[in-house]
């Protein structure tokens, strides 16, 4: 969340005090919320044939991110326009972000 809002900042879209009350609320978030979970064997499997298909053009970590969440049956948050379409292809649910 570090990234998207110093991206976000620099080119416009938010002010350094969004930006801060964005990065505080991700914090609240993960210390509250967020379960963390280890990758397996099998989700590397299952993320490489993702990378195969033209249509997707998914980065490794975006690939295997999609296979975590659909052995987890979980919705995806992202931001990624190609990552969340892929993850709309393969029937993954996407966590809505506003």
């Amino acid at each position: 969340m570090a990234s998207v809002g110093a991206i976000k900042e620099r080119t416009g879209q938010i002010g350094a005090q969004d930006r801060a009350a964005g990065l505080a609320a991700f914090q609240r978030f993960v210390a509250d919320t967020l379960n963390l979970v280890e990758v397996e064997p099998g989700d590397f499997r299952t993320a490489a044939p993702l990378l195969d298909l033209p249509t997707t053009t998914l980065r490794a970590a975006d690939a295997l991110h999609l296979s975590i969440a659909h052995r987890l049956r979980a919705d995806l948050a992202t931001l990624d326009r190609r990552q969340g379409m892929a993850a709309n292809h393969y029937g993954i649910g996407l966590f809505p972000l506003s």
